[in-house]
């Protein structure tokens, strides 16, 4: 924080705070016409600054981290380092990574089932995929009381689901779980515009999620396991 400037404050509003950055997301009833009058009194800001994006490492920077906060129970996150993805492979290798993590630590998997049955885990661990310009990673969280030996056996269980692969049912499984989980995100206007928020930096819409579910291929989810996860970029950070 302290090597913040009013300089660099200044460089990042001129980069980022431009109507070219900014979506306007409306749901409900609500008259088209009127909704490009506002955008249109909306003055468009022009900007000479750039965005530069420097080239990430293939390789991570730090494999553990431990911060002492006397939990009472140890919060942790498990991150896996991917390679960066092209703009316009985002949609459908974002779905396919959710895909793999669902298999790979969701309720119904292996991994779960025994963390569970060795009481390293009381609920699935949280998960989420994120990526951008020259940056992907998807990440694990939860609490237990043995985070090093969970995530341990989570790279394991990453190196067998990628030996031995998954059945059709394992898949058809997950598909329906995700096609469930857009169409609860659609039950009401609030929900539907935070989704196309998000959805919106990847210029796509609810209907090219449902479209991208529907139309993912085993294969895909097979090729993104093997090829975009890795034990090696696995990293584990504890909060105990």
């Amino acid at each position: 924080m302290a090597e913040i400037t009013e300089e660099t404050l200044q460089r990042a509003y001129a980069c980022y705070y431009t109507t070219d950055e900014m979506a306007l997301i409306c749901a409900g009833d609500i008259p088209l016409g009127e909704v490009r009058r506002i955008a249109e009194r909306v003055a468009r800001r022009e900007t000479d600054a750039r965005v530069y994006f420097p080239t990430e490492d293939a390789e991570i920077a730090e494999k553990y981290r431990a911060c002492e906060m006397r939990l009472s129970v140890p919060q942790f996150q498990i991150g896996c380092k991917l390679p960066p993805l092209p703009k316009q492979d985002w949609l459908k290798k974002r779905m396919a990574a959710g895909f793999c993590m669902e298999l790979l630590a969701g309720e119904s998997s292996v991994f779960f089932q025994k963390a569970y049955e060795w009481e390293w885990l009381d609920e699935a661990l949280g998960s989420a995929f994120f990526c951008g310009e020259g940056y992907a990673f998807a990440a694990f969280s939860g609490s237990g009381t043995h985070p090093e030996e969970t995530a341990d056996f989570l790279g394991r269980e990453l190196e067998r689901l990628q030996r031995e692969g998954f059945s059709q049912e394992d898949f058809q499984r997950i598909r329906k779980k995700h096609l469930g989980q857009l169409l609860r995100q659609l039950d009401t206007p609030q929900k539907l515009c935070f989704g196309q928020l998000a959805w919106a930096r990847m210029d796509a819409t609810a209907i090219d999620l449902l479209t991208c579910i529907k139309t993912m291929r085993q294969e895909e989810v097979e090729k993104m396991l093997k090829e975009g996860f890795s034990k090696e970029n696995m990293v584990l950070s504890v909060v105990k």
